[in-house]
């Protein structure tokens, strides 16, 4: 089977966002910096994670799918799948996280909002870039 130039974009995009993700995490443990280690989902919301595993793992499967399949639909890169990559990969390295250290390290505090990290921003910018792109009609 030939691996397409598309397909080989969006798995370095995917290491490579996986990978700054793991590595700013890592400088803010070793370099002292401040960090918060939540056990919790997106936004903090509380979860049971005998509940969350199993629906966490059905939505990975489905938006992996759907990178594929616009993979395989486009033969050009396009920012359509770049959106489900970024997806993936928060999601990949905030499940790490609570794999390797128990819980996911947020560092990024604002006052208006609850502490995140990158990965919370690419699955955020990833479904935010998803639904513009798809869901709302443009003009004719």
């Amino acid at each position: 089977m030939k691996i397409s130039r598309v397909f080989s974009i969006a798995t370095l995009v995917f290491i490579l966002l996986f990978a700054t993700d793991q590595l700013v995490k890592l400088f803010m443990i070793r370099s002292g910096g401040s960090y918060f280690c939540n056990s919790n989902l997106a936004f903090s919301i509380p979860a049971n994670r005998y509940i969350f595993f199993p629906i966490w793992c059905f939505v990975v499967v489905l938006v992996a799918i759907y990178t594929f399949r616009e993979i395989r639909q486009n033969e050009s890169f396009s920012w359509q799948f770049f959106f489900p990559v970024l997806i993936l990969a928060g999601a990949l390295s905030n499940f790490f996280d609570r794999i390797v250290r128990g819980c996911v390290l947020d560092f990024i505090n604002l006052p208006f909002f609850p502490s995140f990290n990158l990965a919370d921003s690419f699955i955020t910018i990833g479904v935010l870039g998803i639904i513009l792109f798809n869901y709302i009609k443009k003009p004719r």
